[in-house]
């Protein structure tokens, strides 16, 4: 079993140093402190807690504590990488991140710290921790760690995700087998990270089945205002099935229609594009091509098991479902 005499005598440094840059005390450097926690990780080194207790350990990482509450979208990709965890003899222990920014504590200290073998970062598109410094540090981590869509070139890091690319044709193809040719796509904002994907692979989808992109049909959803004025016209240039980023653009579109008294499906079809199931799916179904997180989580678990056997693992996609419901119809135009 590693101990820090081994990790000292393999740096040719002090026991106490050694100990020191374990413990994240302030007098050794950050190269010195790098390069030992480095080093520990590479011997296969385990806290004093975990060499006595025998309990291996991982954990999630999230920004916020309430992404992983009942009904968050990170809930269901934590229960499925802790429960994946543990029938493989893992205790995987739920860590926000709150604590270790306000600490400004480096990562791998904290997982030092307590034990950690590894983490699962959990993130929503757009947070500030994942735009900041302390993320672009996190590729030179000598623990293993998995990113949820976020991706990472990091010698020990890897990613998981849905393949997004493939959902948009699954949509697109699935209208064009109805019969539907004029294809519309309400995208998110054009910040949103996976709006240019979305609007690429709606482009590409299109042209594989042959069918004619339009300009007038397609918008950025800037908001509940853009919804009506983008409906009007996709329906002014015969558009009869649009496709929504998100689900609560979905729901936009179905209330507008309603308004308008369009029958759904037998007057337009409205399908879904969204990575998770949300509370608006769930008050108003609708036909969607999401991700089943639970296979995500466990997903992520296993990505990790791989980083931490010195398996080089970079992005893995999931491949989406199609659920179909009572939104999406056959062409009018076609019956």
């Amino acid at each position: 079993m590693v101990t820090i005499t081994d990790i000292a005598r393999r740096l040719g440094v002090a026991v106490s140093t050694v100990s020191k840059g374990l413990n994240g005390a302030n007098d050794v450097s950050e190269s010195t402190r790098a390069l030992i926690l480095k080093t520990a990780v590479e011997m296969g080194y385990a806290g004093r807690k975990v060499q006595k207790s025998g309990v291996r350990k991982v954990c999630v990482l999230a920004e916020r504590e309430e992404f992983l509450s009942a009904g968050q979208f990170g809930y269901d990709l934590a229960m499925g990488f802790r429960t994946t965890a543990a029938q493989n003899g893992w205790q995987a222990d739920l860590a926000p991140f709150q604590g270790l920014l306000s600490s400004q504590e480096a990562l791998d200290t904290f997982l030092l710290r307590h034990n950690y073998a590894g983490a699962f970062l959990i993130k929503q598109p757009l947070d500030s921790f994942f735009q900041s410094n302390y993320l672009k540090n996190l590729i030179n981590s000598a623990f293993p760690l998995v990113f949820w869509e976020e991706e990472s070139n990091g010698p020990c890091s890897g990613s998981v995700g849905s393949d997004h690319r493939r959902g948009v044709f699954m949509a697109v193809e699935h209208l064009c087998q109805l019969g539907h040719k004029r294809i519309a796509l309400l995208n998110g904002l054009p910040d949103f990270p996976l709006s240019g994907l979305w609007a690429a692979a709606y482009r590409d989808a299109l042209e594989v089945l042959q069918l004619t992109y339009q300009d007038a049909l397609y918008a950025d959803c800037r908001g509940e205002e853009s919804v009506r004025p983008f409906v009007d016209r996709l329906l002014s240039f015969g558009a009869t099935a649009v496709l929504c980023a998100g689900s609560q653009a979905s729901s936009s579109v179905l209330a507008c229609l309603r308004a308008m008294g369009r029958r759904i499906p037998e007057e337009i079809s409205v399908l879904g594009l969204s990575g998770r199931l949300e509370a608006s799916e769930k008050k108003e179904p609708f036909t969607v091509v999401r991700q089943d997180s639970l296979s995500l989580g466990r997903a992520a678990f296993y990505m990790l098991e791989g980083l931490r056997n010195k398996i080089p693992m970079g992005r893995l996609l999931l491949r989406p479902q199609l659920i179909l419901r009572d939104t999406t119809g056959p062409c009018a135009r076609h019956l």
